[in-house]
């Protein structure tokens, strides 16, 4: 081990700067001591800083009197000189600062690059033996990474056993539990295979220490998921219960996984209930040490559009401008692509200097490594001190982590794991928690029924929303028109609703096949059996290869390098792969011809084949969630809002979900709430306190105990002396006011907010009395002593502003909607609800929505004309508005304000798979009734009379206009009918007014031009 002095902030030259040469001098013998003779160096370097000449003389000194050499380097910062200004830049992003900050942190040169050999030597021409003394350090510098093996943790067997007979007996149990005591030949034989490949490999180890966590995880209540990847693929995998999908039963290879012939490290990726995975990891730790245990670093790096925006707020470029120009990069494209296809953005940069500047810095720095991170799933075991194979630093919280990215680390031979949380673990396993709670039933997840009719019905009418992998209104098209009455139709769906499946027609053509408007046909009849499954077409990779092993005469190998290569479109491997296949179809009794258009159609769809393995397993973890929500759907729900209460967007739409359900969600109750959503009744969800913002643990930790200890609170004031107020304080209580939490202890949240520092007061002066023991024990017992706060002001909030607290403390609307009264008349004048619209219509078509208006802003453009941004909010969801300077008139800029209820028409615009409305006019709700009305509809019921019908027609002669007047007329029959009058008419509130005093307030409808 050898080491250098350092730079001026090195020990050594900190005593020289401070006249401690001395002191100095004797610390440099000590490194020497530490390191060795010869194996420690003093550093000399010329950066252009007086101190280093100070530093440089002093270590020439120290040097002539120890015999310790001295070595000439560079402080090297970044590679060419040409950089100097772009690290100036890439410092001031990483503190925050300006570059024309004159406080910020700075080089004194530009000479902190990596100098060339004669660069140094003329550096140093008067001191040419230390530049010699570097050289020597590089020659003696000898690092060889070590590739090709593999450093496997040891697992300690049992004695009287091998690795591979170990696994073998634990498999030959794990048959009995999964397959009886009678298993089929293929099970036997299947295992076989796969216990002699892995023996060979030298793998047993690798799946015994997986079965060791795995099994540590189940046995302590941690749920694991049914399999990741390729892994489900395994029989060994199944039997010792890292998987939970059969691979004989459904299909899956074992060479999908590990192929035979290539000497790879397995890779078995494990999810654990997102709440238990630090438990597995810290076991594993314990088990193996921590030394020798660590979770995988990663290291973000500068993409382009973010480099551009780093560097445009460093040279104070403003942000709206700044702004336009990000949005022209794409995303995932680099500097020179962005340049080369985005016209607009090339005629920016050749025009607008300071933009120019601002790329050109940016393309520099794109790609530097930003800031390290931890891995979200990746865990590496080694079979010694870790440190011995990769650099090991440690995390925030105190964990090892490995200063190599994952790849690295298997190219290193370690052995990499991923434990993934998985939230939808912990979903299910809450559910089944409510399930026992609710009804007694100790549902196992594991041994439901995978044919259930419910379930499959919930999935046709794509009623998805919280199952897993389902949600996006994408699959739920894709259910509506492809229908599930089988669990093999959700592995498919994975697999058929991807990009390049859905461009290639295939995704069409396996529904018209499956619901029998197209025949099944087959590239030859002795695909059938392999095919069949998919209705003859190639859907999964796993096909690929069994039609490559029946067909071609393909080894388990050589089919899966097959898969490779038409996953990958390698024209020379697929050439090659093409002649074998076709001598082999050949050999096998097929003609040429017939052969080439197998492979044909095996190249153009197997690029677009999928793993059918992880389909499979994620399949599972579908079925289970959409079974929990046909079959429990209160219990699945509650747990839904409680593993996602931190996220109020997910929580708006898992209560709108629950109304659509009949599913009723009771307002949070300092009485009946706990920390979590819970369950009342058969159909009531009762809100939790922690999803209320501001309201934390510790806080209602101590609610509840209060609670627990003492019963219900009698009154807002006795809840304030009970509760301990360090924890409970002012900021929480408020917080509880506004959500609504005392609605049934005391009347009004207005009162109580205004009384909350004077109860707060007199409750600690009270809880203080009682500790001085001032209050005696029958005081306490009778409770007369407690005096009440005198509340003077009983008025309530108006309903715009409590609903407005509400949003505050919830993030949503519970108990109304300041556009709940409006959003009927709303809909009258539009397409149709946010949601629906920017999901389903046409891009480019226009259309109009209505809500109110959040979060807007006004921007100054490059050119200084004026644009707005804002969301549009209804009851349904909401969507990104833009306003471009061509639309913003005066008059429109007027009508951009927060919480304003508007009517936008305009295009939708799909910005990088981000849908957003273009705004060409806003229309105040008020005023739609003069301009966007395009007809009126009047109801009359089965009690209308002759006399009703004249005044009608006497009344509509008065208001003469150029709006269409139609009927909806009741029948005896209960039927509607709707007529159109032939009349034309002029709907002014004075109109509307003497309509509905004579028909009822629900009997007048405006229709706008825009009504879907």
């Amino acid at each position: 081990l050898m080491a250098l002095s350092g730079c001026l902030q090195g020990k050594i030259s900190q005593l020289i700067l401070v006249d401690y040469s001395q002191r100095a001098l004797v610390e440099a013998e000590r490194f020497r001591e530490i390191f060795g003779d010869g194996n420690f160096y003093l550093e000399m370097m010329r950066t252009g800083l007086s101190e280093q000449d100070k530093v440089n003389e002093a270590l020439k000194t120290i040097s002539e009197k120890t015999l310790i050499k001295c070595v000439a380097t560079n402080d090297v910062h970044y590679i060419s000189k040409e950089d100097a200004y772009a690290q100036e830049i890439l410092m001031c992003v990483g503190t925050g600062r300006m570059i024309d900050d004159p406080k910020r942190m700075r080089f004194n040169s530009d000479e902190y690059y990596l100098k060339s050999p004669e660069e140094m030597y003329e550096l140093f021409s008067d001191y040419p033996e230390a530049v010699e003394n570097t050289v020597e350090v590089a020659e003696r510098c000898n690092l060889k990474l070590d590739f090709g093996n593999y450093f496997l943790p040891e697992y300690e067997i049992p004695e009287g056993y091998t690795t591979g007979g170990y696994l073998e007996s634990l498999c030959l149990e794990g048959i009995k539990e999964r397959y009886g005591e009678n298993p089929a030949p293929e099970v036997k034989e299947r295992l076989s295979m796969e216990v002699e490949t892995i023996n060979r490999l030298g793998f047993p180890g690798y799946f015994l220490i997986c079965w060791d966590f795995v099994n540590y995880a189940k046995e302590n209540d941690i749920p694991v998921g049914p399999g990741r990847g390729s892994g489900a693929g395994s029989i060994v995998s199944y039997l010792l219960g890292i998987t939970n999908i059969d691979p004989l039963k459904y299909g899956l290879l074992f060479e999908r996984f590990l192929n035979p012939a290539r000497q790879s490290l397995p890779d078995l990726d494990i999810d654990f209930a997102d709440t238990g995975r630090d438990r597995v990891i810290s076991y594993v730790e314990e088990k193996y040490g921590k030394s020798r245990v660590a979770q995988i670093a990663t290291f973000s790096t500068l993409k382009a559009k973010a480099a551009f925006k780093d560097v445009a707020r460093v040279l104070s470029i403003p942000f709206a401008d700044a702004n336009l120009v990000s949005n022209l990069i794409p995303d995932g494209l680099t500097f020179y692509r962005a340049l080369e296809e985005e016209k607009e953005l090339r005629k920016i940069y050749d025009s607008d200097d300071r933009v120019k500047q601002a790329l050109d810095i940016a393309r520099t720095i794109e790609g530097c490594k930003r800031q390290p991170g931890v891995h979200a799933a990746g865990v590496v075991i080694a079979p010694g001190e870790l440190s011995e194979y990769v650099p090991r630093g440690l995390s925030s919280d105190n964990r090892g982590v490995t200063q190599y990215e994952g790849d690295d680390l298997v190219d290193l031979g370690l052995l990499k794991m991923d434990f993934l949380g998985l939230k939808n673990l912990t979903i299910i396993q809450k559910a089944l928690e409510n399930i026992k709670n609710t009804t007694g039933e100790n549902l196992d997840i594991e041994k439901i029924p995978l044919d259930d009719q419910k379930t499959f019905d919930l999935l046709s009418a794509a009623k998805t929303l919280g199952v897993v992998q389902l949600e996006s209104t994408g699959f739920q098209g894709l259910l509506r028109k492809m229908g599930v009455d089988r669990f093999e139709d959700i592995i498919a769906l994975v697999a058929l609703y991807r990009p390049g499946v859905l461009s290639s027609g295939m995704t069409d053509e396996y529904i018209e096949r499956k619901n029998g408007n197209k025949p099944v046909e087959y590239y030859d009849p002795s695909v059938e059996d392999i095919l069949k499954e998919t209705y003859g077409t190639v859907l999964y990779q796993e096909q690929v290869m069994q039609i490559a092993r029946k067909l071609g005469g393909f080894s388990p190998s050589q089919a899966d390098d097959m898969r490779k290569a038409m996953s990958k479109k390698i024209p020379e491997v697929l050439e090659e792969l093409r002649k074998e296949f076709v001598a082999g179809a050949v050999k096998n009794g097929m003609t040429q011809k017939n052969a080439d258009y197998v492979f044909n159609q095996l190249a153009k769809f197997g690029q677009y084949g999928f793993n059918k393995s992880h389909s499979a397993a994620y399949g599972l973890i579908t079925y289970q969630t959409a079974y929990l929500k046909a079959n429990f759907p209160t219990q699945y729900m509650c747990a839904l809002l409680t593993c996602d209460q931190d996220r109020t967007d997910r929580v708006v739409t898992y209560v709108q979900e629950c109304e659509r359900m009949g599913i009723e969600i009771l307002r949070p109750d300092i009485e009946k709430s706990f920390a979590d959503f819970t369950i009342e009744g058969e159909a009531s969800i009762r809100y939790g306190l922690n999803a209320i913002k501001g309201v934390g643990r510790i806080a209602i930790d101590s609610i509840v105990k209060a609670r627990e200890k003492d019963g219900t609170f009698k009154t807002f004031y006795e809840f304030c002396t009970r509760v301990e107020l360090q924890k409970v304080n002012k900021r929480v209580i408020e917080a509880l006011i506004k959500a609504g939490a005392f609605d049934g202890l005391e009347k009004g949240r207005r009162p109580l907010f205004n009384a909350v520092e004077s109860a707060i007061s007199q409750a600690a002066s009270y809880q203080k009395d009682i500790l001085a023991g001032q209050t005696s024990f029958f005081d306490l017992i009778d409770g007369s002593e407690v005096p009440e706060i005198e509340i003077f002001d009983a008025s309530e909030w108006r309903e715009s502003e409590l609903l407005a607290y509400e949003k505050e403390a919830l993030g949503f609307f519970l108990s109304g909607h300041p556009l709940g009264r409006k959003s009927k008349e709303l809909l009258n004048f539009t397409s149709g609800e946010v949601k629906e619209v920017s999901e389903n219509f046409e891009i480019g078509k226009e259309l109009a929505l209505g809500g109110m208006i959040k979060d807007s802003r006004k921007i100054k453009t490059r050119k200084g004309d004026m644009m707005a941004v804002f969301m549009l909010e209804d009851l349904s969801g909401n969507i990104d508005s833009v306003i471009f300077p061509s639309c913003f008139t005066p008059e429109v800029a007027k009508l951009v304000v927060n919480d304003r209820i508007v009517i936008a028409r305009g295009r939708l615009d799909d910005r990088k798979g981000s849908k957003q409305l273009l705004v060409e006019h806003l229309t105040p709700l008020e005023d739609a009734k003069k301009s966007l009305v395009k007809k009126m509809l009047i109801r009359l019921g089965l009690s209308t009379s002759i006399g009703d019908v004249e005044k009608l027609k006497r009344l509509i002669k008065k208001f003469p206009g150029d709006i269409d007047l139609e009927f909806e007329i009741k029948t005896v029959n209960f039927d509607n009918i709707r007529i159109s009058s032939g009349i034309k008419t002029r709907p002014s509130q004075g109109l509307l007014s003497e309509l509905k005093g004579m028909f009822g307030d629900d009997s007048v409808e405006l229709i706008g031009k825009y009504k879907a």
